[in-house]
């Protein structure tokens, strides 16, 4: 589903009755020839797309016109995200806020409807977004926004329909990450996340460095070391050994960590980070478990020895909500969500940087998504999934145009870059993120990424020793069967609307 260079005629079929949208499959020059795209689209002498934006310089989507007659549409979505998708109002300490508050009016006006939110008591609570999700007629739910791990348990729940079969999502639009397509198995495609949502921008794993502290050490510039493509493993290492962080000092205001992790799940940022993964699609784009091999079980085990000698020193530590050390600018560099950054009141000294390499052969930065963020998905028993899945779209649309650039481009990447090369950065962090299916179904699938995780912490505790290969050994039957069962369902669930 990449971007294509030419325009392919999109078909939507789209019948009005009762200000109601009836049901049209997705297709590719199909249907009866209506054409309901309000864009203009033109291929170039180059062969590239051109598409008709608005007066901000965004691209127009393809939603077409339609009156929807005030009709109630009812979203079940997860307990933390209230203010980040049906705030009560647009007043509050944060403008982020009054931004989304603001984005759900326009979407009110354009498509005459009214939002009926109903919240999850718990992030985690997914007994009961299994029970809601199959509640059918006028107590059912349009559209599911759910914290990013429930969705694949629900879909193998068979309580998910394929997003494949409706005229939306529109994955040649800007706001749908090309790696988003890494979900579907089997030609079904459940969930999806848009890059242009708050909570998968501020969810972004990312480093921060204290620039003032850095230079104050006589180090490379990070950030020119990021965009020439030489920020390593080796070279953050090297940086960190300088400082004496937890060690014995006299003079206890003379501690300076040279690295904090924020929470030991954020190790994942560097399992990710070095271009692992938990699976990898064959040829056929089909799942298959990573490091079945022993040589590549070795080049983890590797990775792993590496960031032990570094996390078991004093100058690195993991521990949680630790962001007060930054704050108080007592680590040069510390691994956080990209959101994080807001909480810096001298937003003069920080640059955002992505994981480094592993070494000079990885050709590319690799960015993840801590797992605070949010995914759309639709009920088998919604109402009306056509209109269902293009409401979704609107969703991705108008946060692409009004809340991904107040909030990226306003609250973090201007507001926070020391200039126009650390914009570069944060833009390059962006087009980094990269999905993984084993990563976003692991409470179905055993995951080598948990095999990673343990190798740094144990319970309560931080714990630095290297027992990936047995962990990985010792899940991996029961992984394959899991992923087995997990693909067989996508299979049987292609066809499903």
């Amino acid at each position: 589903m990449k971007k294509t260079t030419r325009w392919m005629c999109f078909v939507l079929c789209l019948l009005m009755l009762g200000g109601s949208l009836l049901s049209c499959k997705k297709g590719k020059g199909e249907g009866d020839g209506t054409t309901a795209a309000p864009v203009t689209v033109a291929t170039g002498e180059n062969g590239e797309t051109t598409w008709e934006t608005d007066q901000n310089g965004y691209i127009k989507d393809r939603i077409p016109e339609v009156d929807l007659g005030g009709r109630e549409i009812s979203v079940l979505a997860w307990a933390s995200n209230e203010d980040y998708l049906f705030p009560k109002d647009g007043e509050g300490k944060d403008n982020v806020r009054r931004e989304v508050y603001m984005r759900n009016l326009e979407l009110k006006a354009r498509l005459n409807v009214e939002f009926s939110p109903v919240f999850a008591k718990a992030d985690w609570a997914q007994e009961e977004l299994l029970s809601m999700a199959t509640q059918s007629g006028d107590a059912g739910y349009d559209l599911i926004s759910s914290y990013s791990l429930w969705p694949a348990a629900i879909a193998q729940q068979q309580m998910l329909l394929n997003l494949n079969n409706y005229a939306f999502p529109d994955f040649e639009m800007p706001w749908w990450p090309d790696s988003v397509k890494e979900w579907e198995q089997h030609g079904s495609l459940f969930f999806v996340g848009s890059t242009s949502s708050i909570r998968v921008v501020h969810s972004m794993e990312v480093m921060f460095a204290n620039v003032q502290i850095i230079n104050d050490h006589g180090f490379e510039d990070p950030v020119d070391l990021v965009l020439s493509g030489n920020w390593t493993l080796e070279k953050m290492k090297d940086m960190v050994a300088s400082f004496n962080g937890n060690a014995i000092v006299e003079d206890e205001n003379a501690k300076m960590y040279g690295l904090v992790v924020d929470d030991h799940s954020r190790m994942d940022a560097f399992y990710y980070g070095f271009g692992f993964n938990n699976t990898r699609n064959d040829a056929n784009g089909v799942a298959q478990l990573a490091f079945t091999t022993t040589s590549e079980i070795d080049k983890v085990t590797s990775a792993v020895d590496r960031m032990i000698n570094i996390m078991n020193k004093p100058e690195a530590t993991i521990a949680k909500n630790t962001t007060a050390l930054m704050e108080n600018k007592k680590t040069a560099f510390m691994v956080c969500a990209m959101g994080d950054i807001r909480r810096m009141e001298d937003k003069s000294i920080y640059a955002a940087l992505p994981i480094p390499k592993i070494d000079e052969s990885q050709e590319t930065y690799k960015v993840i998504n801590n797992n605070g963020y949010d995914v759309w998905c639709i009920p088998t028993y919604a109402r009306d999934p056509d209109t269902s899945a293009l409401i979704m779209e609107a969703f991705a649309s108008s946060d692409y145009r009004t809340l991904a650039p107040y909030f990226y481009e306003d609250s973090l990447k201007y507001a926070y870059a020391l200039n126009s090369k650390g914009a570069q950065v944060y833009d390059l962090i962006r087009s980094s993120v990269v999905y993984d299916f084993g990563r976003v179904s692991v409470l179905s699938c055993s995951s080598p990424d948990g095999a990673w995780r343990t190798c740094f912490w144990s319970g309560s505790e931080v714990v630095c020793q290297n027992s990936f290969a047995s962990s990985v050994e010792s899940i991996s039957s029961t992984a394959e069967v899991k992923l087995a069962k997990v693909l067989d369902i996508y299979r049987s669930l292609k066809d499903r609307k």
